[in-house]
């Protein structure tokens, strides 16, 4: 689920919402000229010249002798030594040597390119010229982007030439370069348009994501006979930016990004152009062969070759640090890279899809369960009747004291025994220190829960008892080594925390802030497939339809054996062995034949995993008003008239919009068997 603010969860439980939004965002840019430039010139030591053509935001700026450029609020680094380099230099803007001086972009051979897009940074020309070999282009400048519609024509290089600087007597830098510019879509442009993903929960089916948008032309931009139309310049696998937004109480619009996908066709009459686009996943159609033999190496190692090889940057994917346990053997089939990685996901336990912002995610898809009596829970101090331990499992009991607006006569608090030493009811974590009339703490609580191993979750869930804490912070920690710090503000008595909390073996929970002469009450903390999400009957726009799969009886896990032939090709062995796990009396037979499976030991974890999905054999239809911050493959609660808290896993999810929202959805029951 989409990470957003309280406010947008209100908005979107509204039964009258307020105006909601859309943005789309094509990028018509010459792929060709873009992955073919290169930089001629005399810049800096420290520049990069891959830097600009990756469009890559991780990048750091180095402090130099020019005007008005070095600063000491710690936001730039000093520079190694030329003749003497003790640290390598980190990826840097592209920066001319000489002061004001010019960048020039040369390609193989020539290019027609429509328009272009700069990013110059902090200290960027307020006028410059555009060369090419046809045309110089002059252009006054107030931002540190600058975009262009103008035509360059068909040329072989690009000169950008700064004439003055917002900063003085200044070195010339280029963070990005676009050949081309993007073209962003809104309600007023939109006609129609419908989103659809899809994720199997145990990846027996590859996944999918879909759009498709009809644009208004009501001027005829987009006639295919106009050689200077922007539909000429349309290329397939330039990339679209999917949004959606809604509109707060305080005016505002909260935007979610909902997909970056790539551009696969498109078509134009008058007054109206339509395209489409589809997921990065569904174009890894080369075959991978790497994997075509016998030795061993874990599951990550050979997930991050089919990616690799696939010509995938890092930034480019996330696998889930799981992986690194799960250990192959037998050989991955000669196959397209996408079905590859459906069988190692298959094989794992795992989820493949694709994120907002068009990564690949390969993430486990279980239970990372953890017995309390493996976790040890520290404090920096406990009330004489706190007990932290329980907020692994949680109590809900809670002791009436006099501290500010805590107590409450509605016969939900007990009261404290007047002994010290005498038993008390088992409650959560409660803070000794109470917070000062500005709700400030000599020294900051903690809460401590140290894992027996390292382990990543997406979410964590907090059960608060009477007045939560404004803000908090949460460290997490592997090998005693500080990994990431999140904070967080205006929490509520129950909260979800969408961020991954990325392998660790140790996290600390910090509260920073509260009430005014308050403690603070942690009843339960909780990690994993979680959210707050509750698709109530207000949200409905007709009753579900439910639906019976026909129950599963057996599920038989194939036991794969290889040997190498006298080719030393990987060749199976005939012996067939299947491990059996019975779910029923009656009931279909399942079979998984999956070739990774090479133990018995590892074809009982997937039985067992299948066992859990196949149990859950009720799924639902249900036609809603839509929201983009839910995703496929999130579990959320389903309003029911018959079961309480019914945990349901989407696995489709459509959002349509044509001036507002609608969606549907296919759910399957996920209450854990």
């Amino acid at each position: 689920m989409k990470k957003v603010s309280n406010a947008y969860k209100e908005a979107m439980q509204k039964k009258i919402r307020e105006r909601s939004y859309i943005s789309v965002t094509l990028g018509v840019v010459n792929s060709d000229a873009q992955n073919t430039a290169k930089f001629s010139g005399d810049y800096t030591y420290w520049s990069s010249k891959s830097l600009p053509l990756r469009n890559d935001a991780n990048y750091v700026e180095y402090a130099t002798l020019e005007q008005n450029y070095m600063r000491v609020d710690g936001s730039m680094y000093f520079l190694p030594r030329v003749d003497n380099v003790l640290y390598q230099t980190k990826p840097s803007p592209l920066t001319t040597n000489e002061l004001v001086g010019k960048i020039r972009i040369d390609f193989p051979q020539e290019y027609s390119i429509k328009g272009l897009t700069l990013r110059f940074g902090r200290y960027y020309p307020t006028r410059f010229n555009i060369v090419t070999e046809s045309k110089t282009l002059s252009y006054e400048n107030d931002s540190d982007e600058f975009t262009t519609s103008d035509v360059l024509g068909d040329t072989t290089y690009i000169e950008i030439i700064p004439i003055s600087m917002i900063g003085g007597n200044q070195r010339f830098r280029l963070e990005k370069i676009v050949m081309g510019i993007g073209l962003t879509y809104t309600n007023n442009d939109v006609s129609t348009s419908d989103f659809e993903e899809f994720v199997n929960g145990v990846s027996n089916e590859l996944p999918y994501q879909k759009f498709n948008v009809t644009i208004l032309d009501s001027n005829n931009v987009y006639n295919v006979d106009d050689s200077n139309s922007f539909i000429n310049f349309l290329e397939t696998g330039q990339n679209i930016t999917i949004s959606y937004g809604i509109t707060l109480d305080d005016d505002s619009v909260e935007w979610v990004q909902k997909a970056t996908l790539l551009l696969s066709d498109w078509k134009s009459k008058r007054n109206q152009m339509s395209f489409s686009a589809t997921d990065l996943i569904s174009t890894m159609e080369d075959e991978y062969d790497k994997g075509y033999k016998i030795y061993d190496r874990t599951a990550y190692e050979e997930s991050i070759s089919i990616l690799q090889d696939f010509g995938l940057e890092p930034d480019e994917y996330i696998v889930d640090d799981c992986l690194r346990d799960i250990t192959l053997h037998n050989p991955m089939p000669k196959a397209s890279h996408k079905e590859c990685l459906q069988l190692l996901c298959n094989a794992t336990r795992c989820i493949l899809f694709q994120d907002e912002y068009g990564r690949i995610i390969i993430k486990a898809n279980f239970a990372n369960v953890i017995d309390p009596d493996d976790m040890e829970v520290t404090t920096s101090g406990n009330a004489w009747w706190s007990n932290a331990r329980n907020v692994l499992q949680g109590n809900n009991n809670v002791y009436a004291e006099l501290t500010r607006h805590f107590m409450r006569a509605d016969g939900q608090q007990l009261f404290l025994p007047r002994n010290n030493d005498t038993k008390v009811e088992p409650t959560g974590y409660v803070t000794s220190v109470v917070s000062d009339v500005d709700g400030l703490f000599d020294e900051n609580p903690i809460l401590t829960l140290k894992l027996p191993a390292a382990y990543t979750y997406y979410g964590a869930y907090i059960t608060f008892q009477g007045n939560p804490p404004k803000e908090m912070k949460i460290h997490t920690y592997k090998n005693d080594v500080l990994i990431k710090t999140f904070e967080y503000s205006n929490l509520k008595e129950k909260t979800l925390l969408n961020d991954e909390f990325e392998s660790f073996d140790t996290i600390k929970f910090e509260i920073t802030k509260t009430y005014p002469k308050n403690r603070v009450l942690i009843d339960k903390i909780s990690f994993g497939d979680l959210s707050d999400f509750t698709l109530t009957k207000d949200m409905m726009l007709e009753e579900p339809f439910g639906y019976a799969d026909r129950k599963t009886k057996d599920i038989f896990v194939k036991i794969f054996t290889f040997e190498n032939d006298e080719n030393g090709e990987p060749k199976e062995k005939e012996d067939s062995v299947y491990l059996k796990r019975n779910i029923n009396n009656a009931g279909e037979v399942k079979y998984c034949e999956n070739q990774l499976i090479s133990t018995e030991s590892h074809a009982r974890m997937i039985a067992e995993w299948l066992g859990n999905y196949y149990s859950n054999n009720i799924s639902y239809d249900v036609e809603y008003r839509g929201d983009p911050a839910l995703d496929s493959a999130d579990i959320i609660y389903m309003e029911s008239d018959v079961v309480n808290n019914l945990q349901v896993e989407v696995e489709n999810h459509r959002i349509n919009f044509n001036g507002s929202l609608n969606g549907s959805l296919a759910l399957r029951r996920a209450m854990r068997t």
